[in-house]
């Protein structure tokens, strides 16, 4: 019987766990040297499970103890894995490239050939927009990031995408902390600052005189799959929302109090600006959902359930001005909601973090809560992934819309857990996430463009469809399998009864499966830059012995 192995197919970290899946019936694997006649390692395959979101019986290949660098194959039978990498830090190209792809997103601005490359285009969405429901006031509003695939610039999924890059920066300065700007703004940064800092001038244009926040601006339907410089349907900015004004709030504190240091005249805007939100939240506490009107097509992200949002907010402000009202606001929330979120719809997490990182005095009680939360949640995602045969955490009911989002911010929770703990069944499972996404799973494909020997090749992004590239900008994450198969090619080409790991098309067509967001690429730029850093730890422990 024919088997199907599947690996990170962009490498393993050679001093860290290392594991394979095989899909099928055998014994033993082998590892070879892409270039070799003689096994390099031979290991038995164990813990046959039932994997229920993919329908395969799967086996473990477990090579930790193999800690050689080079380029490896593994063999089981006749059947031989993609070739792939083990070295000590395999992903420093990777994250250069998923670093560099909000670059890609941006509205507004030409993107030159001395950064694109190939991919440069010409500036689009630069003409004032009127408001939606006051159609004789413009505003001017270019700038920010296109949303997704599409040519939507929502607050809400800039400020989760904001929240992801702002906390890599802070928790791994050492990883992030170069000083390449992007731009030719002349400012003295990290490339990752110089990133945050082209959404956050577009949010605060995004901010009305009272400090209420408008919630998006786009076209009443999807454009064209045309070059974001030809699309010319007519665009409108969408009324103030509780939520876009909240997350504003939250993201413009974070990032005040992370580049206050740094000295940059936009600097002096965040902190008035995170107040004035919070004063609008406080005098408009009527928090009705976004949805748009009949005929609008368009992405809502709405909310109905603020309580996470508000919680950051007041976390932000707190870590940011040490005032006690929003402590007292952050503690009251902490107790009710979910603090262990770092997605779309449940950013808890990122209060959280705020909370317990700050240098403001804190409720010993309230703090070891949310540790604890962050703990449990970990255990929970740890004990889901190791019940499945490919390392993914989750149930195949999850397989819905954007399910690799969910992959990438369960291991952000995880992370955060093995940041205040430390425990080596956390940091496998953060390893098994990351070989999730790059080829370890069901369909043996790495979901992140031009990594990997069958990675994705064409991902639903407009510029890329519409340009005259052959190849995808590299570094980009598509959203993953989708059960629902919520778009028609996907209903067309995916059959009925496909489980729902498999429910995945490498189609430009297929937005349900296989577009690219910047939430996407925001949470794996955490994820990866984690890794990293524990790998230059690593690194330079191992110097230093030696030096010693």
């Amino acid at each position: 019987m024919s088997v199907k192995i599947s690996v990170n197919q962009a490498g393993y970290v050679a001093d860290l766990p290392k594991i394979a899946s095989v899909s099928g019936s055998a014994k033993k694997f082998h590892i070879f040297r892409s270039d070799g006649t003689k096994p390099s390692f031979s290991g038995l395959l164990l813990g046959a499970i039932h994997d229920p979101a993919s329908d395969d019986k799967v086996l473990s290949a477990d090579f930790s103890e193999f800690c050689e660098e080079g380029e490896f194959y593994i063999k089981v039978g006749s059947s031989r894995s993609p070739v792939f990498t083990i070295s000590k830090a395999p992903y420093k190209n990777l994250l250069e490239d998923i670093k560099k792809t909000l670059y890609f997103f941006r509205c507004g601005s030409a993107l030159h050939r001395n950064r694109a490359g190939k991919f440069g285009r010409k500036p689009c969405h630069i003409e004032p927009v009127s408001l939606y429901d006051d159609k004789e006031k413009t505003l001017d509003v270019s700038g920010g990031w296109h949303d997704a695939g599409d040519y939507s610039r929502c607050v809400v999924t800039g400020c989760v995408a904001l929240g992801h890059l702002l906390y890599s920066y802070s928790l791994f300065p050492e990883v992030f902390g170069d000083k390449d700007g992007i731009s030719q703004s002349g400012r003295n940064c990290p490339l990752i600052i110089e990133e945050c800092l082209y959404e956050l001038e577009w949010l605060l244009k995004m901010q009305d005189k009272d400090g209420g926040v408008y919630h998006r601006v786009s076209s009443l339907s999807y454009a064209g799959l045309v070059m974001p410089s030809d699309d010319k349907e007519k665009q409108y900015i969408f009324r103030k929302t509780a939520s876009a004004t909240a997350l504003f709030a939250a993201v413009t504190a974070l990032a005040a109090r992370i580049m206050e240091p740094m000295g940059m005249r936009i600097i002096k805007k965040l902190r008035p600006a995170a107040l004035a939100a919070w004063a609008w939240l406080l005098n408009n506490p009527d928090y009705t959902p976004f949805e748009n009107d009949k005929g609008i097509i368009a992405p809502e992200y709405s909310d109905d359930f603020l309580d996470d949002d508000i919680f950051w907010a007041a976390s932000e402000l707190y870590a940011l001005t040490g005032e006690k009202n929003f402590s007292d606001k952050a503690e009251e929330l902490s107790g009710r909601i979910d603090t262990t979120g770092f997605t779309i719809g449940n950013v808890g997490g990122f209060g959280a973090l705020a909370y317990i990182k700050s240098d403001c005095e804190k409720n010993p009680e309230v703090k070891s809560i949310l540790e604890n939360k962050l703990t449990h949640r970990a255990e929970t995602i740890c004990s889901s992934a190791r019940h499945s045969g490919y390392r993914s955490s989750l149930s195949p009911d999850e397989y819905s819309w954007c399910s690799n989002l969910k992959i990438l911010t369960n291991a952000m929770t995880v992370i955060s857990a093995n940041i205040l703990e430390g425990r080596d069944e956390f940091l496998t499972e953060i390893l098994g996430h990351i070989n999730y996404i790059l080829g370890n799973n069901p369909l043996s494909l790495s979901y992140i463009t031009g990594h990997g020997k069958n990675a994705v090749k064409k991902p639903h992004f407009r510029p890329t469809i519409a340009d005259n590239n052959t190849e995808a900008i590299p570094g980009m994450i598509v959203t993953g399998p989708d059960k629902n198969r919520s778009d028609e090619y996907s209903q067309w080409l995916i059959p009925y009864g496909t489980p729902p790991a498999k429910c995945h098309l490498d189609l430009e067509h297929s937005h349900s499966t296989n577009e690219t967001t910047i939430y996407l690429n925001s949470a794996a730029t955490f994820l990866f830059g984690y890794i990293s850093d524990l790998c230059r730890r690593d690194t330079n422990s191992a110097h230093n012995k030696k030096e010693r």
